[in-house]
């Protein structure tokens, strides 16, 4: 009877040890779902701000292409041309 006792006990310790297991590898995979999807998020959101980084620098490239020392003298050559052509029609009228 002792030994039947002992048996009894142990199946329901292995019963109990099972499902703690089961508990257990549920707990592991809900994380592991929640690490994949935070990761993706972050993905999304490197991505996200890469491209806007992009945009930034194609924007940065464009106006300094505009707004360029080595173009500077040319323009104010340009502006002070213009500036003289209205002079000179403004003194006509």
């Amino acid at each position: 009877m002792v030994l039947q006792f002992q048996c009894e006990e142990m199946e329901q310790d292995s019963t109990r040890q099972q499902q703690l297991n089961r508990k257990s590898e549920d707990l592991i995979e809900q994380y592991r779902c929640q690490i994949q999807e935070t990761k993706l998020k972050h993905r999304k959101h490197r991505m996200k701000f890469e491209n806007q980084l992009q945009q930034l620098i194609e924007q940065h490239k464009n106006l300094h292409s505009v707004f360029s020392p080595d173009r500077l003298p040319a323009e104010i050559e340009s502006v002070e041309n213009a500036k003289s052509q209205l002079l000179k029609a403004g003194k006509k009228l």
